[in-house]
């Protein structure tokens, strides 16, 4: 939760007495508290942060949700066998689809069209928007959940599957709060929410779910089928405290939604949906191709390297939820200069700590997994390598895909999508029958390669900006880290 949330807190608890005359004055108080809280509500200058300063604070919170993740992931690593790890990768697996395509690339599209009815000033269209996109994702992924029950007691029997009514119920039970989570933090970043809606995971879906499970450990032997109950009550309990959040940003301020207006948003939230389906499958197509090919022994393994190997991406997926509403209004606005600009200092802030994360993976990783997990878990290592790799690739040109969805162009997105797709499930079975989980997991190296570079050579055509890695890039990010203004006011909040 941010600090302008909290300080609204206080300021409705003062006592009587510091609200009004004892404070401020007989005459003045009530006025003058009156106009704190609209200022507090708003947002005042001098606590607004300047995007790379909010990227940062968001990398921090990431930071410790990733930490608490990796808590979680060794406790389950040394209290569940190998064998139920790998299902417990494959339900993650699943519900991380869920969380992608749940919303049905409505988080996409909202997210970007309410950054462009906020910068006309439209607030009753953006609090309009923002309903509509949360109903419509609550009411669709319960029909999913009921259906993917009832596809989980039908395959319970599998031999890879074996899961208990306890289980499927809490994988189901789960899928519409992961939608939701989505949608919401979404909304509630296009209402520049940034740091709280990551603060709002790392809180709810992290830092819960691993007290819980510890104390469930503390307690009593920890199962499968307890890890998925609690992982479900989190779900639910994030989404919540999202709901809340949110309600209070739009302020009652909700108005129509044409039927003209939601056909579009239907429809360019299907394009999005499409190239998210794409993308979800690409990334997480190596754990089912790894399960189908070697059972879920080899699955955990590979799972093992995808969870620690994708630290990269908390940076670039922290930078892109900062930056993604500073890029639809700049391109709302025809401010190419500054779209450029900020295009330059998210591409260099994402990629400088991927880099030197992959530099530590290099010389760390065998002692880390040797350290702290079972020693099954030191066949990881060249993996871990390899997924490492893939996602510094994305730290260094995974913004390209992020300003495309940002100005409307999701069908290119879409089009390099297939690709990615084509490339993990082709090279994944090739590779894997020559290497084994190895070769998997090169796999993943070569479609990020496929997907993040062919779209950023995308970029330039379609917007006539250039910005991914971009040589002044790195001098404007430092002086936006210091407050400093940029040579076009890119990035100034």
């Amino acid at each position: 939760m941010n600090a302008n949330f909290g300080i609204i807190t206080l300021v409705h608890l003062l006592p009587p007495s510091c609200k009004g005359q004892a404070w401020w004055g007989r005459d003045t108080g009530r006025w003058e508290m009156r106009q704190l809280k609209n200022k507090v509500a708003s947002g005042l200058n001098w606590m607004a942060l300047s995007p790379s300063q909010a990227a940062i604070s968001v990398v921090l919170l990431r930071l410790a949700g990733v930490a608490c993740q990796a808590l979680m992931i060794g406790l389950l690593a040394n209290c569940l066998s190998v064998v139920e790890m790998g299902k417990f990768s494959a339900v993650y697996v699943f519900w991380g689809l869920v969380r992608m395509l749940g919303p049905m690339g409505l988080d996409q599209v909202a997210l970007r069209e309410i950054s462009f009815a906020r910068a006309r000033g439209d607030d009753e269209l953006a609090g309009g928007l923002t309903r509509y996109a949360n109903l419509l994702t609550g009411g669709v992924n319960l029909g999913v959940a009921v259906l993917s029950a009832a596809i989980l007691f039908v395959l319970a029997d599998w031999a890879y599957i074996e899961l208990d009514p306890l289980e499927v119920l809490s994988i189901a039970l789960a899928v519409p709060a992961f939608a939701l989570v989505s949608v919401l933090s979404s909304a509630v970043r296009s209402y520049d929410r940034n740091i709280a809606s990551q603060g709002m995971e790392s809180i709810g879906l992290h830092l819960l779910t691993v007290v819980i499970l510890l104390l469930h450990w503390w307690l009593a032997q920890l199962s499968l089928g307890a890890v998925l109950a609690w992982q479900t009550v989190t779900a639910w309990a994030t989404a919540g405290a999202y709901a809340a959040l949110l309600h209070h940003a739009v302020g009652g301020r909700v108005g129509p939604v044409s039927s003209d207006f939601a056909r579009r948003l239907w429809r360019e939230g299907l394009e999005v949906f499409q190239a998210l389906v794409l993308i979800g499958l690409a990334s997480r197509a190596p754990t089912y191709i790894c399960m189908s090919m070697f059972g879920p022994a080899a699955t955990a393994i590979l799972e093992i390297a995808i969870r620690f190997g994708t630290l990269p991406a908390i940076f670039t997926t922290a930078v892109s939820t900062t930056f993604a509403p500073t890029m639809a209004a700049r391109y709302a606005k025809g401010d190419r200069a500054g779209l450029g600009d900020t295009l330059a200092v998210a591409s260099w802030l994402s990629f400088v700590p991927s880099a030197f994360i992959m530099l530590g993976a290099i010389v760390l990783g065998s002692w880390l997994l040797g350290a702290f997990l079972p020693p099954i878990y030191q066949l990881s290592y060249v993996p871990l390598l390899l997924v490492v790799a893939s996602t510094t690739v994305n730290g260094a040109y995974g913004m390209s895909s992020i300003v495309l969805f940002a100005t409307g162009y999701q069908q290119v997105v879409r089009v390099y999508s297939v690709l990615q797709l084509v490339t993990v499930v082709v090279a994944g079975y090739g590779l894997g029958y020559a290497f084994g989980v190895s070769g998997v997991a090169f796999a993943i190296l070569l479609g990020f390669i496929m997907f993040d570079v062919g779209l950023a050579l995308e970029v330039k055509p379609h917007l006539g900006v250039t910005g991914i890695l971009r040589s002044d890039g790195l001098a404007q990010l430092l002086r936006s880290i210091r407050g400093q203004p940029l040579s076009t006011s890119a990035i100034s909040s």
